[in-house]
């Protein structure tokens, strides 16, 4: 088993919410087992959507489940590559720094996701040049 320095075991709380997607608890404790067999407690937290919600903003969590698109939402939609919007939950204090709003919880990102700011932005603002020369 996994421990921090002072002996208390490693323990990850990952947050879902099976009244919006049924399965994730499923698949879940299917990745429960293979933690543990490698060693890491992974504890399962079903909580209601509204709670998921609030918890979000002040990062009271480990770690949490959530679904992502692919194909063209790449450019349309980012907010699963980027933290450039408050749907972005996996980094919303972020998305805080990326848009300058509630600098109270805003965090400079490290540098890799920083650059897809950068490219993203850059992306999106060719598409719409593009679009308007059509």
């Amino acid at each position: 088993m996994y421990a921090f320095a002072d002996g208390s075991p490693l323990v990850i709380t990952i947050d879902t919410i099976a009244s919006l997607r049924p399965e994730w608890p499923d698949m879940l404790e299917l990745i429960q087992l293979q933690l543990e067999a490698a060693g890491i407690k992974l504890e399962i937290n079903n909580i209601d959507r509204t709670l998921y919600y609030d918890k979000r903003p002040i990062g009271d969590y480990d770690a949490r489940v959530w679904s992502g698109d692919g194909g063209l939402d790449v450019v349309q939609e980012p907010r699963y590559y980027m933290a450039n919007s408050p749907e972005s939950v996996w980094a919303f204090r972020w998305q805080a720094r990326f848009n300058g709003t509630t600098p109270d919880i805003a965090e400079e990102p490290a540098p890799g996701p920083s650059s897809r700011w950068t490219f993203t932005t850059s992306c999106v603002v060719k598409a719409i040049r593009t679009s308007a020369l059509s």
